[in-house]
């Protein structure tokens, strides 16, 4: 996610060529230690954009 502005969770399981629920379980990890966000609430979680918070991006940056 760090080399991507922001992607959706299809395009992550897409690009990591994982399932639903393992990216779902990932998704929600993170959201929930707050290292990403969900910038819509009115879409499905799978077609919203979802983009690192700060803490995410400095980890991102790291790892990077």
């Amino acid at each position: 996610m760090y080399a991507e502005e922001q992607l959706t969770a299809t395009d992550l399981c897409d690009k990591c060529e994982e399932d639903k629920a393992t990216i779902s379980r990932a998704l929600t990890y993170l959201e929930n230690h707050g290292f990403l966000t969900c910038e819509s609430k009115n879409l499905k979680r799978y077609k919203s954009p979802i983009v690192l918070t700060e803490k995410g991006l400095e980890v991102g940056e790291k790892i990077h």
